[in-house]
């Protein structure tokens, strides 16, 4: 038995997990989430998980929503940059491993259970064929899955950094409204969760549309409109601009995701992560993700036969780095099962 302290480590959170590995499988010992904003790097993340766990870990593996380049990391949303050495020194590891979040996210869909994911949207999956993982949160995160065998290859992409593709005037008018802005209008500017509140300001500001009286005296008090936002377009009288807005972020989204599913041929199926997406799953309907999705000029018939599923998973991140870590440090292998062996 061994053990390995995971980190999730996000644009805005961090979750934290002890796991004990043992020949039948892991154990959760201890879990906590952070917010990141209450620290001033992720040793303190560390430090104040050890003053509240019951014992230490002998390996660390942190998933990080960053590039990784060698002993170092450089986190996208966040003003932090760490290193192996440090952390090593620091709290005595044996071994530290950094890779993407979305590599962590992407070794989870390998052992899903069918209980943990949502069929959005159905369709047929192929064995030993592609898996695509986009996750809206504070960023973009895209990756992929790749069987080989028995086994899998998972990694993240910093595909969410490309650029944004409109496909009606509405769009092209909002694209050209977030360049003036911020001089680029990436996927993950618009389709990560804060891209919600920029739809918001748009249609308000450039559209000149009005929302319901309750919702504009509100938003004047808050940065992140995502929830109130989300709130106005579920609630019993529905704002029309929250409607507007969520329909056409999940329109984007959807574009984007199946964007993705065409280059990597995700005959193996489609899974959004993230917590953007299982709070909307919660409040609103996501037919205009559906609809987007399948909407293409010759590709209509290809995307129609992909499937599309949310992961429910909260800690999905925390599980794919443990079972990513195993193999890497090697503490266990794991098989892959679910979908990406057998299909749903």
């Amino acid at each position: 038995m061994t053990s390995v302290l995971i980190v999730d480590l996000g644009g805005t959170k961090s979750r934290v997990g002890l796991f004990e590995i043992q020949n039948d499988g892991e154990d959760c010992v201890f879990q906590r989430v952070y917010r990141n904003k209450e620290f001033t790097g992720i040793a303190e993340i560390i430090e104040a998980f050890h003053q509240q766990s019951p014992r230490r870990a002998k390996h660390l593996c942190i998933a990080l929503a960053g590039v990784v380049e060698g002993d170092t990391a450089t986190l996208t949303n966040l003003d932090w940059r760490i290193d192996m050495t440090s952390l090593q020194q620091r709290f005595f590891f044996e071994e530290v491993l950094f890779i993407n979040d979305l590599t962590a996210l992407a070794a989870a869909v390998s052992q899903l259970d069918d209980d943990e994911v949502v069929v959005l949207k159905k369709g047929e999956v192929e064995k030993d064929e592609a898996v695509a993982i986009i996750a809206p949160g504070t960023g973009l995160g895209q990756g992929f899955l790749f069987a080989q065998g028995r086994n899998f290859l998972a990694r993240g992409s910093e595909g969410g950094h490309a650029g944004f593709s409109p496909k009606n005037d509405e769009e092209l008018r909002f694209a050209a409204w977030v360049i003036e802005r911020s001089g680029a209008a990436s996927a993950e500017r618009v389709c990560a969760g804060p891209g919600i509140t920029l739809l918001y300001r748009f249609f308000t500001e450039n559209e000149g549309l009005e929302p319901a009286e309750w919702v504009r005296q509100r938003a004047s008090e808050s940065e992140d409109l995502a929830p109130l936002i989300v709130e106005g377009a579920s609630s019993a009288n529905p704002c029309p601009v929250c409607m507007k807005v969520i329909n056409r972020y999940l329109a984007m989204l959807g574009s984007e995701a199946a964007n993705l599913a065409l280059k990597l041929y995700a005959r193996g199926g489609v899974y959004i992560g993230g917590g953007v997406i299982l709070h909307l799953l919660a409040a609103v309907s996501l037919e205009p993700f559906v609809v987007a999705f399948g909407r293409n000029e010759k590709m209509a018939e290809l995307l129609a036969a992909i499937p599309v599923f949310v992961i429910k998973k909260e800690d999905a991140h925390l599980y794919g780095a443990l079972y990513y870590a195993a193999a890497r440090l090697g503490l266990g292998r794991y098989s892959r099962k679910g979908a990406a062996a057998d299909g749903r």
